[in-house]
């Protein structure tokens, strides 16, 4: 019927910002400038550019099904990458990494626990 309200839906967004130090995720200097580790604690991301970013998705075996949405912020150089998490044996798409390079790219991924698989879908 006109008007009626089915569903509502609130995303649970995460900014990863330059200087990121957010409760729910971890932070460690590697051959990136940032790795974030994302949690179940949100599903969609927004990352600033300002500097080289890879951000991990958790195993598989410790979420389950899940959905995230993954997107860049401005057009800065730098490039944000997308990594399952090491020695989860997961793939995304058939690769261990997907980069977003392009000013407001975006990806949205899903996981099947039964193939060990992170699929893009849109």
């Amino acid at each position: 019927r006109p008007g009626a309200v089915v569903a509502s839906f609130a995303p649970r967004v995460h900014y990863v910002d330059y200087g990121e130090d957010a409760t729910n995720s971890t932070n460690v200097t590697s051959g990136f400038s940032k790795r974030v580790a994302l949690t179940s604690a949100y599903d969609t991301v927004v990352v600033d550019p300002g500097q080289d970013r890879r951000l991990v998705l958790p195993a598989i075996a410790d979420v389950g099904a899940y959905e995230y949405t993954i997107k860049r912020s401005l057009g800065a150089a730098n490039t944000i990458t997308v990594a399952v998490a090491d020695a989860s044996g997961d793939l995304i798409d058939g690769a261990a990494t997907q980069t977003l390079t392009t000013a407001y790219e975006r990806i949205r991924i899903i996981s099947d626990p039964a193939t060990a698989s992170w699929y893009i879908v849109g």
